[in-house]
């Protein structure tokens, strides 16, 4: 391997996986490098011109341990319900203001989930996971590991019976691994109909449109290819959309608003207007699963696999 001038190598070394279908062996290093203008003009080109969907990565619910997930918030979040009584108690008397303890407890939950999220739920990029990997392919990497295992504590024989079960099993899985490959676009299956099915309205159209029609290469926007030019184009078309017309409207409008705040005293709450756990819960199990995360990094599938004590707090 060769490194640029001013590049401190730390680490280097030759891995031998058990599955390698290729006939080298793979590389790692490890080196440090300074942080110079010029250096990061580079790494900035090379990063614009990687795709966008290779480095997209989601959590993926549907592989999830959902069981761990739930005991794990359940076990960390219930501490959190006495903080709650002792808060409800101090608002009560009035002894102390709750409002930083409840961002405190709030700072809790998030990093909870987060941290349970992180622990049973794999993140990959789209498309990692295969619908066509059933239990064969399953045992046949096992069986491919397995006799590549045997074949380096036998000292790597270039022939023999050993060395004959490495390659058969290697063959087997290689060969397998080609024809789910192939018939994944080739062929439409009760498997890959199952896999659909799994997924919500919009999933479901996206999964389809990316198996049976073509995907939208949009090479320009308003005449323009370079990223930076278009970002600043929808900014400037989203900043005109909501300018008002007119300011001296706007500020008349505004003053009064202020004025009718200033008098208001709304209307007397009632049970209806009660917020319980009940409440909490079924707003929770409303949610639409598949949408974007919020500025926690939270969505809805982290709140709904969550243990019931959650709407509690």
């Amino acid at each position: 391997m060769l490194v640029s001038k001013g590049c401190f190598v730390k680490n280097f070394v030759v891995l031998d996986p058990d599955v390698n279908f290729s006939d080298h062996l793979l590389l790692l290093i490890e080196f440090s490098m300074s942080r110079t203008p010029e250096c990061m003009s580079n790494a900035s080109s090379v990063e614009n011109s990687r795709t966008l969907k290779s480095q997209q990565v989601q959590l993926r619910w549907d592989k999830a341990c959902s069981d761990l997930y739930y005991y794990y918030t359940g076990q960390h979040l219930e501490p959190l319900v006495d903080v709650m009584d002792s808060l409800i108690m101090a608002l009560e008397t009035g002894s102390t203001p709750i409002y930083d303890f409840l961002d405190s407890v709030y700072s809790s939950i998030v990093s909870t989930l987060q941290t349970a999220a992180n622990i049973f739920v794999p993140k990959c990029r789209k498309g990692f996971f295969k619908y066509w990997w059933d239990e064969e392919m399953h045992v046949l990497k096992d069986a491919a590991i397995e006799s590549n295992k045997i074949w380096i504590t036998a000292g790597k024989p270039k022939h023999g019976p050993i060395f004959h079960k490495r390659q058969s099993c290697r063959s087997q899985y290689r060969q397998r691994l080609r024809e789910g490959e192939r018939l994944a676009t080739e062929t439409y299956t009760n498997d890959l109909h199952d896999a659909h099915m799994l997924k919500n309205n919009t999933a479901f159209w996206q999964c389809w449109r990316s198996k049976f029609e073509r995907s939208n290469t949009c090479s320009q926007v308003d005449g323009s290819v370079d990223p930076e030019v278009i970002t600043n184009k929808f900014a400037d078309h989203f900043r005109a959309s909501i300018t008002c017309n007119n300011p001296d409207k706007a500020e008349l409008l505004k003053q009064s608003y202020l004025d009718l705040r200033a008098t208001y005293c709304g209307l007397p709450a009632t049970d209806t207007h009660k917020i319980d756990t009940e409440l909490v819960s079924r707003t929770i199990t409303n949610l639409k699963r598949g949408k974007a995360m919020d500025i926690d990094g939270l969505t809805a599938e982290h709140l709904q696999f969550c243990h019931p004590v959650l709407p509690v707090i």
